[in-house]
């Protein structure tokens, strides 16, 4: 079986997923966090929710684009199987569950935002 010369490796590359990923978790727990300290705010409640909708698409948006990126990136050597190793192969096939967990987690998020915010 040959070897590929990789011009990014898959595992930095990986280690960038996580990373992105982790900013945008970051990132949509200051939205979940304005939507509900908008329910006991006393000042003006609207600009703070509207703040917490915009910070969560803006995760949401992020974390979805890093995801789909990251997603190609795995279907490029998925789609090459014969020119990888096993164990890598192995690797990057297992690294697909991450893309479905970042989709998942935006959907909760993006919905438990929704339900702090307008309930």
């Amino acid at each position: 079986m040959a070897n590929i010369n990789y011009s990014i490796n898959p595992y930095s590359v990986f280690n960038t997923f996580t990373s992105l990923q982790r900013n945008s978790y970051l990132t949509s727990s200051v939205g979940i966090t304005l939507a509900t300290f908008s329910r006991n705010f006393k000042g003006e409640k609207q600009k703070v929710k509207f703040l917490s909708i915009i910070i969560m698409f803006y995760s949401s948006f992020y974390g979805i684009k890093n995801a789909y990126n990251f997603s190609n990136y795995l279907d490029l050597f998925i789609n090459n199987k014969d020119k990888l190793d096993d164990f890598t192969l192995q690797q990057i096939e297992s690294w697909k569950i991450w893309v479905i967990y970042s989709y998942v987690y935006v959907g909760l998020s993006l919905t438990l935002v929704f339900f702090l915010t307008f309930k």
